[in-house]
């Protein structure tokens, strides 16, 4: 029997990796509403934005083959979110921080589920074949997030805090 506890905090990281997810993958529309002139930024903003979209789809099929997470609910939920980042103020280089930021914890969330994920209570939700899908996929998303963060730290943006 499902415990209820578990899958609505596992629901809950991977609503917010989601979240994450959708937010960079904005990241298109914020160079231009933000006038990001740094070319170098630009460049690595939009591989990253496109990353995003494909990391997006990929927890979209992960979700689609976990019973009890409903993924349009999930998308629904998104969507009612506050919209994107709030980068008025910011410099070029303070967004790029906010960003930074916002990929190390993506990480966080990620390892967090890679590792404190059980394998007996993935085999016990996952509706496909092969339940260690479902590890290699977060292994893949979290090699996936230490690039973006290597993509930025190649800049010299410097992560000011996160949590």
């Amino acid at each position: 029997m499902m415990d209820v506890v578990k899958i609505n905090s596992f629901r809950e990281t991977l609503e917010k990796l989601y979240w994450m997810e959708t937010k960079l993958e904005l990241l298109r529309e914020t160079m231009a509403s933000f006038k990001i002139h740094n070319e170098q930024y630009q460049e690595v903003l939009t591989k990253i934005s496109n990353d995003s979209s494909k990391h997006r789809e990929l927890l979209e099929n992960i979700i689609n083959d976990l019973e009890g997470i409903d993924l349009f609910w999930l998308r629904n939920k998104a969507g009612h979110m506050e919209a994107g980042f709030d980068f008025n103020g910011l410099s070029e280089e303070e967004i790029m921080m906010d960003i930074l930021d916002e990929e190390h914890k993506a990480l966080k969330y990620y390892k967090k589920v890679h590792d404190e994920t059980d394998k007996e209570f993935i085999e016990e939700i996952w509706k496909g074949d092969d339940s260690t899908r479902f590890f290699e996929q977060i292994s893949f998303l979290i090699d996936e997030e230490d690039k973006h963060i290597g993509w930025l730290q190649s800049l010299q943006v410097t992560v000011k805090q996160f949590s």
